[in-house]
């Protein structure tokens, strides 16, 4: 099975962080490993302590489920690190 284009992997990992939070924003993707089977997802915050909080992620671009989940426990990460207690 081929991994996920980054076209796919872009409007998929779109798609999770706007049902996830509206202050999430996927600026980028690219792939990681010379094309294989990771990529990385550049995301901003908006509203977050040094707004906006620009993050990088690695994620398994392997299958749309690994994606979803991949990038779903990122973005709970990086929100509860990236925005003050009172925002969360």
């Amino acid at each position: 099975m081929a991994a996920i284009d980054t076209d796919e992997l872009t409007a998929l990992a779109r798609e999770i962080a706007a049902g996830f939070d509206p202050r999430i924003r996927v600026e980028g993707v690219t792939s990681a490993d010379g094309g294989a089977g990771r990529a990385e997802l550049l995301l901003s915050i908006m509203g977050c302590h040094d707004a906006p909080c620009s993050i990088m992620v690695n994620v398994d671009r392997s299958n749309r489920d690994t994606v979803e989940r991949d990038v779903s426990e990122l973005l709970t990460a990086a929100m509860a690190a990236h925005l003050t207690s009172d925002e969360v």
